[in-house]
């Protein structure tokens, strides 16, 4: 459901709000969208394609958090002049 409404996001902007200074959903211009409901085995195939992608994604964020507060950490530390490093060529 997330990717369908992701693809359609600018449609959905663009077509099913309407109003002048404050936009209202259009529901019935909504109702009448059509959607397509996959059969399980499409769905079967398309998790084993995309969910490796949602792994790394994850893995990825995971890596950026710890790395985020590594250097939250160490930077104070660096500018206080209580840690340092070496310059190896």
């Amino acid at each position: 459901m997330f990717l369908f409404l992701v693809s359609i996001k600018f449609e959905i902007g663009k077509k099913y709000f309407k109003g002048t200074a404050l936009k209202h959903m259009q529901k019935d211009l909504l109702r009448e969208h059509e959607i397509y409901i996959p059969s399980a085995v499409e769905l079967e195939k398309f998790n084993r394609v995309v969910q490796p992608c949602f792994d790394m994604i994850g893995k990825n964020q995971r890596e950026n958090h710890r790395l985020a507060e590594t250097r939250n950490f160490l930077l104070p530390l660096l500018m206080n002049g209580q840690v340092g490093f070496n310059y190896e060529d």
